[in-house]
Order: structure tokens, then C-alpha cells, then sequence
């Protein structure tokens, strides 16, 4: 049996994996050609809904750099999947910053809803370079994350 030992101080592991949980093939592959533009070393994941994510992230030992969630999606939503992780004992634990990115037509009271659970909730930007902007933002602000920040 493994014991989940957490971190004595929040951390985010800039090393880790990117999780990226996207229902859209053409969105999974902007968001490959996107993250592999920006140079970085941390492998991608790509999974299709967010159960497919969750029961990676509960089998794995690996702590993910980041995850990068779409809400609307078949058989378990971004939305869904954060309530479970929060419910979940190792996973709740985690220090991964959890963002949003959605295309728009999610409602208002949900997103507010979820605002605490997360590290933000972004639109879906309608074009190429703005899009890859918003990533690159995204990713320079928690690689670039003192380690003993306080994680909010």
C-alpha cells in the first residue's frame, strides 16, 4: 500500500506533466502545437473528458505541473471533474494549479461557482496568437512562481 505523502509547504512541480482535458480533437491539437511552440520540456497529456483525467490522476504517483480543462465535455464535465478531486482524499491534496479554458458558452453562476476551486477560468480566444498569448501567460506565471509562494 502507498501512503500519499503531501508536501509540508504547498508546491507546484514545474517539472511535472501538463494535463490538458479537451473533448475537441481540433482543440486538443491547438493545444499541442501550442504548448510544444513555447519550447517547454514537461510532457503533454491529452484526455478526452474529465474521467478519462481523473482516474489517471488517481492511479498516477506523478504530481502534474498544470492542468488545462475544458467545462463542457461528455461522460464527466471540467466541473465534475474538480468536485471529485476536491472530494478525494490524495487528490484534494494536490498543489496543481487547475485552470479552465472554455469556449464561452458556459453560464455565469457555475463559473462563479467554481471560482474558489481554481486557479482561473478563461475563454477560449478566437484566434491562433492570442490564444498561444494566453498560454504562455499562464504557464510563464507558475514556472516562474517562487517555490514557497503560498498557493492561491
Amino acid at each position: 500500500m502507498t501512503i500519499f505523502n503531501s508536501p509540508k509547504k504547498p508546491f507546484v512541480n514545474k517539472n511535472g506533466k501538463i494535463v490538458v482535458i479537451e473533448d475537441d480533437p481540433d482543440d486538443q491539437e491547438l493545444f499541442k502545437y501550442i504548448l510544444s511552440s513555447l519550447g517547454l520540456q514537461n510532457e503533454i497529456l491529452i484526455f478526452k473528458n474529465g474521467l478519462e483525467a481523473y482516474t489517471y490522476l488517481a492511479e498516477t504517483h506523478d504530481i502534474p505541473f498544470i492542468i488545462f480543462s475544458d467545462i463542457n465535455m461528455p461522460v464527466m464535465n471540467g466541473f465534475e471533474l474538480r468536485k471529485k478531486m476536491q472530494a478525494y482524499g490524495k487528490l484534494s491534496l494536490l498543489t496543481v494549479p487547475f485552470i479552465f479554458i472554455t469556449t464561452g458558452d458556459t453560464e455565469a453562476e457555475p463559473l462563479k461557482n467554481f471560482l474558489p476551486y481554481t486557479q482561473g477560468i478563461y475563454s477560449k480566444p478566437r484566434t491562433l496568437p492570442d490564444f498561444k498569448k494566453l498560454v504562455k501567460e499562464i504557464i510563464d506565471f507558475w514556472k516562474n512562481k517562487p517555490d514557497d509562494a503560498i498557493f492561491a
